[in-house]
């Protein structure tokens, strides 16, 4: 079940004080604001709802049910008109004899998502006394958010020494040195995607890697970080810059929805060092579960698993739920890491409130 949620109708005064209640099918949530009732008590109200194939319902109710003794009957009017984040209408109007309820329909769209707004209008017809004897709008809203799972690998400080060194006439250095990732907004490896659970779609899945660059003889030229003076631009010389390439992305991921209210994003990896034909790999297998029970403030947690270097990181809508970054950054550490001599980082993070999109 998507949510299971109650609304109390306004009653008349002479109803019982066990008054009608309304329930919300499956896979429904919303807000309800009352239009003012008039002496006589006519009900009215709006829903908005989510079912659980992302299709979003807008309702108008109105309940014009004469008081009992009256022996007579009146004819009740709904409309229900729901809008989208992004401007997409749904109008619904129906009648009927004393109740009658309207329903618009929007169906899922992952580039628009936000709060949907069912607006209605409500009105009841009195044959005998032959005029309108109640007119009132009412309105609802109901969110329909996305969620960005971004995860990243990346070398946390400016520069790591490589594996092999060079040489070249009169440059020799025993380890190339590699840029790093640090204050530069890079990475080794990514891979993004986003969803919606309550619609149990996702779209627009990303992967890439990073560009790798080692430097020679020279380096840094300011003795401390690499910067624009040590890019001469000419290759294979063991001087400065030496060389650059990139990984090729090949990496996996699948999307599940084990319930109506949550989205579990699955990626996996390996990604080596393009310029080191020994290199072995950095690796990632990360699970984060995004939930939605309570719609007003969704939470994620990463069931994490991944090599010890470099650093490690998942992002949902832009809040860090996993981050991972390694005690040491010498080449035996990272040596160590990559092929395995270092166990992996495994484990389970806590929830952690997460910003709807």
């Amino acid at each position: 079940m998507r949510r299971n949620s109650i609304i109390q109708a306004e009653s008349r005064p002479d109803e019982p004080s066990g008054a009608p209640i309304i329930r919300l099918a499956a896979f429904t949530i919303f807000v309800a604001i009352f239009s003012p009732i008039p002496s006589n008590a006519y009900s009215t109200y709006s829903l908005a709802s989510l079912e659980s194939n992302g299709t979003v319902v807008g309702t108008a109710v109105t309940d014009g049910t004469p008081p009992p003794g009256t022996n007579m009957n009146h004819t009740a009017y709904a409309t229900a008109t729901l809008t989208s984040p992004k401007g997409r209408k749904a109008t619904g109007s129906m009648q009927g004899t004393n109740t009658t309820h309207a329903e618009a329909l929007l169906s899922f769209d992952p580039t628009d998502t936000g709060d949907y707004l069912e607006a209605s209008t409500h009105t009841v017809y009195c044959p005998c006394m032959g005029y309108f004897i109640h007119n009132a709008p009412s309105q609802a809203s109901v969110p329909v958010p996305t969620f960005n799972v971004a995860y990243s690998s990346y070398i946390p400080v400016d520069h790591v020494s490589g594996p092999t060194g060079c040489s070249v006439g009169l440059h020799s250095v025993l380890s190339m040195i590699y840029m790093g990732d640090a204050l530069r907004n890079t990475y080794r490896t990514t891979e993004s995607i986003q969803i919606t659970p309550d619609g149990q779609n996702s779209s627009g899945f990303y992967q890439n890697t990073g560009n790798t660059r080692n430097y020679g003889y020279g380096s840094p030229a300011n003795g401390s970080t690499l910067s624009q003076a040590d890019e001469d631009g000419v290759a294979l010389d063991c001087y400065l810059w030496n060389n650059a390439g990139q990984a090729i992305p090949a990496f996996s991921y699948d999307v599940s929805y084990p319930y109506s209210f949550q989205g579990q994003v699955h990626y996996s990896g390996a990604a080596s060092n393009p310029l080191e034909s020994l290199s072995p790999p950095i690796t990632w297998d990360m699970r984060t579960v995004v939930d939605e029970t309570n719609p007003s403030a969704p939470t994620a947690y990463v069931n994490y698993n991944h090599t010890c270097y470099p650093a490690h990181q998942i992002k949902v809508n832009g809040t860090v739920v996993y981050s991972y970054t390694p005690p040491e950054n010498d080449l035996a550490y990272i040596a160590a890491c990559l092929s395995q001599l270092n166990a992996k980082i495994t484990g389970q993070t806590s929830s952690v409130q997460v910003p709807p999109q």
